[in-house]
């Protein structure tokens, strides 16, 4: 079997599908829909979910022990999983004849630079940090403070809030590349995840009990208050009053999201779709997709800078975008099987080689 569909929870596939769907609309021309960015819905869910997904990881291990061990074979497992294809294009896209080489790039510190050079990699660069911070950040805590679990994530991710906010108020930053990129606040959407992550782990029967209609209803009511805030304090942000209520409009939005698509994120982890038959053609789809998601986030901006110079929903668009991606797909499978799979099939062994008792898992 090329790809395995057993073993995945298929609500958290059309999650992935979901999101790198709304980045691929975006970059493809269609950046606006109802006057919201879909590429900034799209990654604001990816960050949610990384959250969500390491999060159990950190919290079944540092529940009970955290140890030096621990983190060491937790980074080892990230970075096996996210460095190989990212390093792979970085390469190409610097050894191209045109190109010059990126050191900032290479380490996660180009967010506060020129990012026409690999416009996507900024979200890479937030969560990259944040898997490096968050380990050490609880191995501290586990020697140092006595806090109720859940709390002390609270507590973080309320610090970043506030942060941001004083950023914001003192600072006057350009909203996108001075406040959405800027890597130290904006770990409170990943922390959102590992919050609903907590919830699952420590508190499994309230978490099933909001997770069904409640998290559905809920999540869009968030949605909606995210977009009222994004539409006049973002969108409009220069038409919007200077001032504190602006300020904090434009720290709030990211909350707003991200507890939107945490709970759209445990209705679907949740849902009686899970049950469906994996075999179903359109499951299958999705689920490919979403094993193919990294792989295709990396390289279809310029895959669609390349193919695309058409107007959205004109006869040539059409034809530009199946062609770039079906290159985009055809691409992502060859770097999926070549390189992503047999590296994640290797780590277990490689871990279990370097720390015989391994604490955390992948």
């Amino acid at each position: 079997m090329l790809f395995e569909t057993e073993n995945r929870n298929f609500g958290l596939d059309i999650v992935r599908s979901i999101a790198i769907s709304l980045v691929l609309i975006a970059h493809s021309g269609i950046h606006f829909l109802f006057g919201i960015n879909l590429g900034f819905l799209g990654v604001e869910i990816f960050f949610v979910l990384s959250g969500f997904l390491i999060g159990q990881i950190i919290l079944r291990e540092f529940n009970e022990k955290v140890s030096f061990q621990g983190c060491c074979t937790f980074y080892i497992n990230r970075w096996l999983r996210t460095f190989p294809l990212y390093y792979l294009v970085l390469l190409i896209k610097d050894l191209l004849p045109e190109s010059s080489f990126h050191p900032a790039h290479y380490v996660f510190i180009q967010n506060n630079q020129d990012l026409t050079f690999f416009p996507v990699s900024w979200s890479l660069a937030i969560e990259e940090w944040f898997y490096i911070l968050i380990p050490l950040v609880f191995l501290i805590k586990s020697k140092s403070l006595r806090m109720n679990m859940g709390f002390f994530v609270f507590s973080l991710m309320v610090l970043n809030i506030i942060g941001r906010f004083f950023y914001i108020h003192v600072q006057h930053p350009e909203f996108d590349l001075g406040v959405r990129k800027f890597i130290p606040l904006r770990f409170d959407s990943l922390l959102t995840g590992v919050l609903f992550s907590m919830l699952k782990v420590n508190y499994s029967s309230l978490y099933s009990k909001i997770s069904g209609l409640f998290s559905l209803i809920t999540s869009i009511l968030l949605f909606l208050i995210g977009y009222v805030i994004y539409k006049k304090y973002v969108l409009l942000e220069s038409h919007a009053e200077a001032g504190t209520i602006k300020d904090v409009f434009q720290t709030m939005v990211f909350v707003a999201f991200s507890f939107s698509f945490g709970f759209f994120i445990i209705w679907l982890e949740q849902n009686p779709i899970n049950q469906v038959s994996k075999k179903n053609l359109i499951l299958k789809t999705i689920t490919v997709l979403s094993i193919l998601t990294y792989a295709i986030y990396l390289i279809h901006f310029d895959i669609f800078k390349f193919f695309i110079s058409s107007p959205p929903f004109s006869t040539d668009w059409i034809k530009e975008m199946l062609t770039s991606s079906a290159v985009i797909l055809t691409t992502a499978f060859l770097m999926h099987f070549i390189l992503e799979k047999p590296i994640m099939d290797y780590r277990k062994t490689l871990v279990r080689k370097l720390f015989p008792n391994p604490v955390l898992g992948s």
